[in-house]
């Protein structure tokens, strides 16, 4: 997904978008932000609302992968788990980046951070895992309502 991004989206932009406001991120009725800050993922793209349907579908797979990975990583904890924690996060936390998913990005953040600390805290990153899979799970679900609008729309 990552060299799909680099050959059509310029990153100063994606880094732009990355430190925007938190505050265009909000639900219209002040609640929690939304999975994807769809004005700023739409401007990564250069407006191609299809080529953002495809990049979200890649990174929903991405996220599926991440989470399946993070669940064998902290249940089994097998030799270098939390160095699997730490590449799972990286790899969404940079693609999440990209198409403006702020809460997906923060948790995969912290987490690597987390992982990346030779003494991490197994305790700790288990916490941070589970707020990674509740970002990741509504953004999954962000991602399968769009596109199901966008389908509808588009057969109209």
């Amino acid at each position: 997904m990552r060299r799909a991004l680099d050959e059509q989206v310029d990153e100063a932009p994606a880094k732009k978008a990355k430190v925007a406001s938190a505050e265009a991120d909000k639900e219209e009725d002040g609640g929690a932000p939304d999975p994807v800050n769809w004005s700023g993922a739409l401007d990564q793209v250069g407006g191609d609302e299809e080529f953002l349907y495809e990049i979200l579908q890649m990174l929903k797979e991405e996220t599926l992968d991440a989470q399946s990975k993070l669940r064998v990583s902290v249940s089994e904890k097998p030799s270098g788990w939390m160095n699997s924690v730490r590449e799972a996060a990286h790899a969404i936390k940079g693609a999440s980046a990209n198409v403006c998913c702020g809460p997906t990005t923060d948790s995969a953040r912290a987490l690597e951070l987390e992982a990346k600390n030779a003494d991490g805290d197994p305790g700790r990153i288990e916490e941070l895992v589970r707020t990674f899979n509740t970002c990741a799970d509504d953004l999954v679900q962000f991602i399968d309502s769009k596109t199901a609008q966008y389908h509808a729309q588009s057969k109209k």
